[in-house]
Order: C-alpha cells, then structure tokens, then sequence
C-alpha cells in the first residue's frame, strides 16, 4: 500500500510539474547539554519536484547518534511540502514519512533493526535583502512504533542566501528536545535549482 501510494504521489507530481526540479544536500548536528545521549547528526542527500499540488521530495538519509556507543543508520525519507503568502512572509508546511536501518557496527556487517516515523513542519521566513532570506521553523517527529525513542520537537532559525539564481545555502541554529533530553546545534544545507 505504501508503494502503491508513493508511485501515485510521484505520477501526479511528474504530470503536474511547473517550477522543476531541485537537487539538495543537508546536514543537521545537535550536542547534547546533558544527560546518555551525547551528539546527533543526520544528512540528507535528495531531490525535490515543483508541481501546481505542491512540492514533493524524496532523500537518502545517513543518521549517527553517540552515547556511550554509537549508532548509526540508513534511510530515506519522502515529503510533501505546500504553502502560502501573506504579505512579504511566507509560510510552509511540510509532510514527509521516513524510515532508518540501523547499521551494524559490531563488524559482522547488515542491518540489526529499522525504525519508521513521521514528521511534520512549519517554517515562516521574510526577505532580509534582496539575497538574504531570514527563517523560523518548527519540526515534530515521532516513531511509527511502540518501541521507538520519544518523540523530537525541532526549532530552528537562521538565513537562506542566495549565492545565485539557482545555488542557495541555509545555515541556521537549532534547539531540539528528545527523551527527555535537549540537544543544541545547528543546520546546514545546500540546493541547486534545475
């Protein structure tokens, strides 16, 4: 069912696109203030389709989570991302649905156990200069089952620059709280416009 509803998501977006296509690169790391878990890092390697519906992604993702071990995990995610104006500030919703597998580290190679969740986000963000764009952004998510870690509430907040017409980076501070815990970092990413 959830192939069957993915393929139907991308028919739609591939006969409606209008805008085009992006290609994108992210890059999250949190240090934890405190407490078992230590840091948190997560990358996205992906592409995203402009469509009259909205915008559709879909990424690989690479995730490492350091205690007194360390995890490490595989993945993707697809989302679902559609908004409005209002007067110069423009705001964002986003949907997506991913999925991790947890990389053995012991040596003996596979996976040892997957974790699926959801996320859901809002960001604003306003014009600062005709280059610099300024954002806020909150991000809910949780897992899909029972034995899943808490869920993760995300804030971030920084600039989008526009090095060209097609080429823009995102730097920006986040604070996030999970099990219990709360973790301070940064995000980072990077897009080119087809």
């Amino acid at each position: 069912m959830k192939k069957f509803a993915l393929a139907a998501a991308l028919a739609i977006a591939a006969t409606t696109a209008s805008a085009g296509v992006t290609v994108f690169g992210t890059y999250d790391y949190d240090n934890a203030t405190g407490g078992a878990l230590k840091t948190y890092t997560e990358a996205h390697v992906g592409a995203a389709l402009d469509t009259k519906l909205g915008t559709f992604d879909a990424s690989l993702v690479g995730a490492r989570i350091k205690s007194a071990t360390k995890d490490d995990a595989l993945g993707f995610e697809v989302g679902y991302t559609n908004g409005l104006k209002l007067g110069a500030v423009s705001l964002k919703g986003r949907a997506a649905y991913g999925r991790l597998n947890q990389v053995d580290t012991t040596g003996a190679g596979g996976f040892t156990g997957n974790t699926e969740y959801y996320s859901l986000a809002a960001e604003a963000s306003l014009p600062l200069t005709q280059a610099i764009t300024g954002f806020v952004g909150y991000r809910h998510r949780n897992g899909l089952e029972a034995d899943t870690p808490s869920a993760q509430n995300r804030f971030t907040a920084g600039v989008d620059v526009a090095l060209t017409q097609k080429l823009a980076v995102r730097v920006g501070a986040a604070h996030t709280r999970q099990a219990g815990q709360t973790f301070n970092g940064l995000t980072t990413a990077v897009s080119y416009k087809f």
